[in-house]
């Protein structure tokens, strides 16, 4: 998994983490998740680690977790949702809507 390009940038940044019980390495599951809910989108990404971090402090676990970055997307992330499922969709149509958004050059796969 690290050897693609989203392994590598997700496991570099998963090692800029102040949490208490934070995982030293990043799950496969954890990049999964996350590469779902931002599409490789970079902004999206810092956002979504940056706050679910915050979340994690905020609610005592101190550690991101799959979960807790899923129900961050959906109470923080709501105005790009139409945006990162037509990303999901690859239809090009629904794609076209948002004019600004190209599908990422970033693996896909994990």
């Amino acid at each position: 998994m690290a050897r693609t390009e989203w392994g590598a940038f997700t496991s570099r940044l998963w090692k800029y983490q102040w949490l208490r019980k934070s995982s030293p390495q990043i799950s496969d599951d954890i990049r999964e998740t996350w590469y779902d809910l931002s599409q490789g989108i970079m902004d999206v990404i810092i956002k979504l680690f940056v706050l679910s971090q915050i979340r994690a402090v905020v609610t005592g676990i101190e550690r991101i977790t799959p979960t807790l970055m899923r129900k961050v997307y959906q109470d923080e992330l709501k105005p790009i949702h139409p945006m990162i499922d037509a990303l999901k969709s690859g239809d090009v149509t629904k794609i076209a809507r948002y004019s600004d958004l190209t599908i990422p050059d970033i693996d896909k796969k994990c």
